[in-house]
């Protein structure tokens, strides 16, 4: 039973995974990029014209 981690940690591990430091960056990019992707289509789709 492996002990509890703190939520950083959870985030972390779940975005960068246990690969290498190159593939991390490209999935810390990845999730950059679609954070902004999905909150700018959701600003565009609710903001007022």
């Amino acid at each position: 039973m492996q002990e509890k981690k703190s939520n950083s940690d959870f985030w972390y591990y779940l975005v960068v995974g246990s690969g290498n430091v190159n593939q991390g960056l490209a999935r810390i990019m990845g999730a950059i990029l679609a954070i902004i992707v999905c909150l700018g289509t959701l600003f565009w789709s609710i903001w007022p014209v």
